[in-house]
């Protein structure tokens, strides 16, 4: 009998590759669109000094778009422009205050372009159905750039949210799965 032999290299993952690989890809986003704006969440890996240690914490980035018109099937068109999005990272002290059972979660930044003014620059706040509407509504404002985008979320997409912020937690704060 004949025996082939290969030498094939095999790359060890690390560990944020393996978990990058199972549940976040670099150019993957969990997206959220209503008729009013679009909000598409990446995940962010911690930052590493030169001995492994974690230097910051990673975070959840939320682009905001705009919708800006109607495609001819009636489908609203998003305004992903640098000029007209808008950014905000959730950290931990942040998913911390979204996954608390609340009606209203108000989160606050100081935007570090403009430090000279006291007060916050961005917001987020998301606040759960009511009974005179049965939606989530999630409202990203900016004052600096004087503009906000609100998108309307169903319960099971907020849900979906919600665990995958769980399921983000240890990837963020650098912890081996």
């Amino acid at each position: 009998p004949r025996v082939v032999t290969t030498n094939v290299a095999r790359r060890i993952m690390t560990i944020e590759e393996k978990l990058e690989a199972r549940f976040f890809s670099k150019s993957g986003s969990f997206d959220i669109f209503s008729g009013q704006g679009a909000f598409k969440l990446y995940v962010m890996a911690p930052r590493r000094d030169a001995q492994n240690y974690i230097e910051k914490e990673g975070a959840i980035l939320i682009e905001a778009a705009p919708a800006s018109g109607k495609t001819p099937e009636g489908l609203p068109i998003y305004n992903w422009d640098k000029s007209a999005k808008m950014t905000f990272a959730l950290g931990m002290q942040d998913i911390e205050a979204l996954l608390e059972d609340r009606d209203v979660a108000k989160l606050f930044h100081k935007d570090q372009r403009n430090l000279s003014n006291p007060a916050f620059d961005k917001s987020l706040i998301v606040s759960a159905p009511s009974p005179s509407f049965d939606k989530w509504k999630l409202v990203l404002s900016d004052k600096v750039q004087n503009k906000s985008v609100t998108v309307i979320a169903s319960e099971g997409k907020i849900l979906i949210l919600k665990r995958l912020l769980i399921a983000a937690v240890p990837y963020l704060i650098g912890w081996p799965i």
